[in-house]
């Protein structure tokens, strides 16, 4: 009896062991499978020189929370559920003007300038910026907005002297110049409630446009206009996101894009060398995907174009404003 016993346990054994053999699975197979590991190549890698022209000592980020506007807050990305037609983006390089003027927030922030000829960066302002723009009568004059505080900020890089020229009675996102030569800035919800843009004169912020959540789904307040004055939109930081130009006061939708739209710029004649050859456009629209790149829009051939990357830039240290300089 015991015999039989023992015989039948070996048979049981047996059996186990090879039924294990036959379903076991190495657990690195597994963790490959699961957690994928992808590489993004950085197709810039520029020297960064910090030359502090103006702005604070650098400090370390504080440990504390830092105030954030919960719907279009700087470091927040909506993501959409809508699938419409997205365009295709090409790789360039800027050409002429070969100076690109861009802004980042968060840590350390500021306003840098890349030389692509040099393929050099260089931080000229130390404060947190969003939005910037200088004034084309004194361009040692920027106005620019901190997209977490309420007020309207004038800097003279020269003297290095900042003033509050406007508190607003909510965020203000963007600053541009526009008709008439006045500044105009704006505020947003992203998808909380409807969007304004205003004129500022004579220390007055004077209602100039309502965007409407109705006709664009989602605006974080980026905005330009051209020389004609024609109002340009942007949805900002949300994916996919859309340019926009207003017509009859309403916006119609120019491209739609499978990032986000941070930093709208009318540019004109600008050059580019893509693929081989070079590229001249007439007029664009400039703007960040609010992380490490630089996009170019072509206004009459509907293609565009990243001109910049540089993987520098992170969600730690984002691209929020973006411009040419000459």
């Amino acid at each position: 009896m015991a015999r039989a016993v023992i015989a039948f346990l070996v048979v049981l054994i047996a059996v186990g062991g090879a039924f294990i053999a036959l379903n076991y699975t190495p657990l690195g197979q597994l963790v490959n499978i699961r957690t994928p590991v992808t590489t993004r190549a950085d197709t810039t890698t520029p020297t960064e020189t910090v030359t502090t022209v103006v702005g604070p000592s650098p400090t370390p980020r504080a440990t504390t929370t830092t105030p954030t506007v919960t719907q279009t807050g700087p470091a927040t990305t909506q993501t959409t559920t809508q699938t419409p037609r997205v365009e295709p983006i090409v790789p360039a390089e800027l050409l002429n003007p070969n100076l690109l003027t861009v802004s980042a927030y968060w840590d350390p922030g500021g306003i840098y300038v890349y030389d692509s000829q040099q393929r050099r960066l260089e931080r000229r302002i130390a404060y947190r910026v969003s939005c910037f723009a200088f004034d084309p009568n004194d361009t040692r004059r920027v106005y620019y907005t901190d997209a977490n505080r309420m007020e309207l900020f004038l800097l003279n890089t020269a003297t290095g002297e900042r003033t509050v020229v406007f508190r607003h009675s909510t965020y203000v996102r963007c600053v541009r110049f526009g008709p008439g030569g006045f500044v105009y800035f704006s505020e947003a919800s992203g998808a909380g409630a409807d969007g304004k843009i205003f004129r500022f004169r004579d220390g007055n912020a004077e209602l100039f446009y309502v965007v409407r959540l109705q006709d664009v789904g989602f605006w974080a307040g980026d905005f330009d206009f051209d020389h004609r004055g024609n109002l340009y939109l942007s949805s900002g930081n949300s994916i996919p996101s859309s340019l926009y130009i207003v017509e009859n006061q309403v916006p119609r939708v120019i491209t739609t894009l499978d990032s986000s739209t941070v930093g709208l710029r009318y540019v004109t004649q600008i050059s580019l060398r893509v693929e081989g050859g070079t590229l001249s456009i007439a007029r664009g629209l400039l703007f960040t995907d609010y992380l490490s790149s630089v996009y170019l829009h072509d206004l009459d051939t509907r293609r565009t174009y990243r001109i910049y990357q540089n993987s520098s830039f992170t969600i730690d240290n984002r691209l929020t404003d973006v411009a040419l300089a000459s």
